[in-house]
């Protein structure tokens, strides 16, 4: 029995030895001060967005530390989404893969899998699943974990999203892309400057940022390299109460 599991799967490549998923997209790829955007015309939201967001620790990771990376969507802006592509890359000196899964909802059916890497290349892929019923989501959702081991001090972990053809895309029920649509690894805290997770910018903070002076991190709020006094400086500049979410 034949059964159209994924309205929003245009094709699959045959022979791919991960059953990449092959579709068209409204607009291209293009690598943009560090974010991945697909470019497109306007749409009916702003703009929605895949996430990359560390899970549980925050960082800095040592070597042998656990690090989990969420895969997420967000600002979908009220558009119904039944499905997503994204490809990813990771650094195979500093991190070593352990595992990856999808979540259960909102999208349950896994297109890709099993999630295993190619070199450093992660591709992931899944959808409602019609047969069972799965409704479309308007919802932010986090849609895949992947877990590594660190094999080197890092401030924030070595994957990120990588160019390719099909673009990463989410869609709607109809199997259209949802546009325009942003690629973010690892978004800034609403409050970076609070270091100690107090819930403002305040003297904790200001001993952490002095205790990792000269370091990467924590503190190294304008991605120089090191903690310095213009770090100090964004510190001082956000002292009080973290804003409001």
């Amino acid at each position: 029995m034949s059964i159209s599991i994924a309205p929003f799967i245009r094709r699959v490549r045959r022979g791919h030895p991960r059953g990449q998923l092959r579709g068209r997209l409204r607009g291209g790829a293009a690598l943009v001060g560090g974010l991945l955007a697909v470019a497109a015309a306007a749409g009916p939201v702003d703009a929605a967005r895949i996430e990359l967001r560390v899970e549980g620790s925050p960082g800095p990771f040592d070597a042998g530390d656990t690090v989990t990376v969420g895969v997420w969507m967000t600002d979908l802006g009220g558009t119904p989404a039944a499905g997503f592509q994204a490809f990813l890359e990771f650094d195979e000196t500093q991190l070593d893969f352990v595992a990856a899964g999808y979540t259960s909802s909102p999208f349950g059916l896994p297109v890709i899998m099993p999630v295993v890497p190619d070199a450093n290349a992660i591709d992931l892929a899944s959808g409602i699943d019609t047969f069972d019923g799965d409704p479309p989501t308007t919802a932010d959702a986090r849609l895949a974990t992947i877990t590594f081991v660190a094999l080197e001090f890092q401030c924030t972990p070595a994957i990120a999203f990588r160019a390719s053809d099909p673009p990463a895309r989410i869609s709607d029920p109809q199997g259209d892309a949802i546009l325009p649509l942003e690629l973010v690894a690892f978004p800034p805290s609403a409050c970076a400057t609070d270091l100690d997770d107090s819930g403002d910018t305040g003297f904790g903070d200001l001993l952490v940022l002095l205790a990792n002076w000269g370091g990467p991190c924590p503190g190294d709020f304008d991605d120089s390299g090191d903690v310095a006094f213009n770090d100090l400086l964004i510190l001082l500049a956000a002292w009080g109460p973290c804003p409001s979410p």
